[in-house]
């Protein structure tokens, strides 16, 4: 298998990316001694890292992939009942396997919010209600993420990354004139817009019910 992809040509590599990160891609059939029939197979090999940077021969990480998306007449026809035609296609095979670790990344996410891994409790009971409890707060962290600061920090960030730019800054709380006014440094003023995310925070989306 690994003879066969080193002597293709350059241009029958097709390519996918996320972000700056590059992957090249090709598909062919494949069947492994114990099967009974070939399967779609697809060998990709990182072209650039996360940064941009080209990654030399010697050290590009290759990984071959498989499935039965287009083999299987069953499940191929449910996938188009319910209008799923784009995961026939390579790209969306290849794309979606070089993210099929993003979905642990929630574990990292709700850890960082909680400060801590384990559960401050020693009766099951309640460590119970509390992890339904941080499960709803970092629900309301993202949603936060999504309607208020999504054009000041990337919604992706995690919890430390939030707290250290848009909550661990010094400020000077003054009154005057029956109001109560909170100072900031114009760097920190210019740098995370809290003229944008005032206004925001005063005008909440508007919540569609189903």
């Amino acid at each position: 298998m690994t003879e066969y992809v080193q002597d293709l040509p350059t241009d029958a590599f097709n390519t996918t990316s996320k972000d700056k990160a590059v992957w090249q891609y090709v598909e062919y059939a494949s069947k492994l001694k114990s099967w009974s029939k070939f399967r779609r197979c697809f060998f990709t090999r990182l072209h650039r890292d996360e940064a941009g940077q080209y990654v030399m021969g010697f050290g590009k990480p290759d990984s071959i992939i498989y499935t039965n998306i287009g083999n299987c007449p069953e499940a191929d026809q449910k996938l188009r009942t319910t209008g799923e035609n784009e995961w026939f296609d390579a790209e969306t095979i290849v794309r979606k396997s070089h993210q099929r670790g993003a979905d642990e990344l929630i574990h990292r996410s709700i850890k960082e919010l909680a400060t801590k891994e384990q559960l401050p409790f020693k009766s099951f009971g309640m460590n119970r209600a509390y992890y339904f409890m941080l499960v709803f707060t970092h629900f309301l962290f993202e949603a936060y993420k999504q309607d208020v600061t999504a054009q000041v920090i990337p919604v992706t960030v995690y919890p430390d990354t939030f707290r250290r730019k848009l909550i661990d800054f010094a400020v000077k709380i003054t009154s005057r004139a029956r109001n109560i006014v909170l100072n900031v440094t114009k760097s920190i003023y210019q740098t995370i817009n809290i003229e944008l995310l005032w206004k925001r925070c005063q005008s909440p989306p508007k919540i569609q019910l189903a």
